[in-house]
């Protein structure tokens, strides 16, 4: 059956994943192979939702509407500003009359993956349940949850300790019952929009609603939970999770789509992997050691080995880059070594800068050589 729902991406401040994203440079505009967190999602949802509505600060209004421009997806999204930010919950109430279908997806519009959104809908719509989060893997340990099978009936944010009062009474209700800091949702979330409708106030969605909901749901209407068996699925909310959510990209992906948008641009690819074959490896080498480069990359005399370059970005005479991921407008100078590093946009690196390991805030500028392994670098804002 072809289940069409309104979905919901919640922009929040997005600065958890420090140093390389900031207040200016939020989440949302991170780019997984040179294409924006936010325009992935857009993307992944588009085609199950009869309509889009991301809900931001009025500050990055421009920017979202030129994402929305760029990649041709404003028919059916618009981006509804806030000037504060005050709760998922508030923010969702903010905009339920507009919402016509009587189920919605509420995202926060930083998941990477290559699964279907319809199988969720599926799982969703097959559940006969009210609300279905999808799970994923955490080393955190800071969340608590317990399930019975595939329903969610304990949540809380807080530490196992607040658990032991109530720990023989759930057992006595749930005798399956499984607990687990191992696991947490992944802020997607499938739901009636008639649960919006409780009296109670609420701030965040998952810290105070979502366990409001577990508890008031599980005896007759549990909230179902969906894992994920195959295929891979990561929410960018860490460094790790945005570096393993680009290689899975990278090794399904040769060619960013870019590439493909017309014979002028395939035409300089093709003349940039002549000119640096001995520099950039391609799909023909059996060891996955490929690269991907960006609008505006000019071929020179250095180095790539299993990295991403975003777009215009300029590499110095003499300079390896290997195993690192560089971010849009980066300057790097002559002879330099990059490896096993994040940096950050706009970022200006001299002339013989040696960094391994690590990672660099966008606009950072080395005005002298410098050698440096597992450090940030940051300019002390947000």
């Amino acid at each position: 059956m072809d289940h069409k729902i309104e979905s919901i991406i919640l922009l929040g401040p997005g600065i958890d994943i420090f140093p390389i994203t900031t207040m200016e440079y939020p989440k949302f505009t991170l780019r997984i192979l040179n294409k924006p967190l936010l325009v992935h999602n857009i993307q992944w949802l588009e085609k199950k939702s009869s309509k889009i509505y991301i809900i931001g600060l009025e500050y990055y209004q421009v920017t979202v509407n030129n994402y929305l421009e760029e990649f041709k997806l404003s028919e059916k999204t618009e981006f509804i500003p806030i000037s504060q930010y005050d709760g998922s919950v508030n923010s969702l109430l903010r905009i339920c009359k507009k919402i016509k279908s009587k189920n919605i997806l509420v995202t926060k519009g930083d998941i990477i993956t290559n699964i279907d959104v319809s199988s969720i809908l599926e799982e969703y719509f097959y559940g006969r349940c009210k609300i279905m989060t999808v799970l994923i893997r955490t080393n955190t340990g800071h969340k608590l949850m317990g399930y019975s099978g595939n329903n969610l009936v304990y949540y809380t944010v807080n530490s196992m300790d607040i658990l032991n009062e109530k720990k023989f009474e759930m057992f006595q209700k749930f005798p399956n019952i499984t607990f687990s800091t191992e696991m947490d949702t992944s802020q997607v979330y499938v739901l009636d929009k008639s649960l919006l409708e409780y009296e109670e106030s609420f701030f965040s969605f998952k810290a105070s609603f979502l366990p409001f909901l577990i508890e008031n749901l599980r005896e007759k209407c549990p909230v179902k939970v969906m894992r994920v068996d195959s295929g891979y699925y990561f929410q960018i909310n860490s460094i790790e999770a945005f570096i393993k959510a680009s290689l899975a990209k990278k090794q399904s992906s040769f060619i960013p789509q870019w590439i493909l948008n017309g014979e002028g641009e395939i035409f300089e690819y093709k003349n940039c992997c002549r000119q640096t074959l001995k520099k950039i490896s391609f799909k023909d080498q059996n060891e996955d050691v490929r690269n991907i480069v960006g609008k505006k990359f000019l071929p020179g005399d250095f180095y790539l080995y299993n990295s991403i370059i975003g777009n215009n970005c300029r590499i110095g005479k003499g300079t390896r880059i290997l195993s690192s991921i560089i971010l849009d407008n980066t300057k790097i100078g002559e002879n330099c070594l990059i490896q096993d590093s994040i940096i950050g946009e706009s970022v200006v690196i001299c002339d013989r800068c040696f960094l391994k390991t690590c990672k660099i805030m966008p606009k950072y500028v080395f005005s002298e050589a410098i050698k440096a392994s597992s450090e940030i670098f940051s300019l002390g804002e947000l």
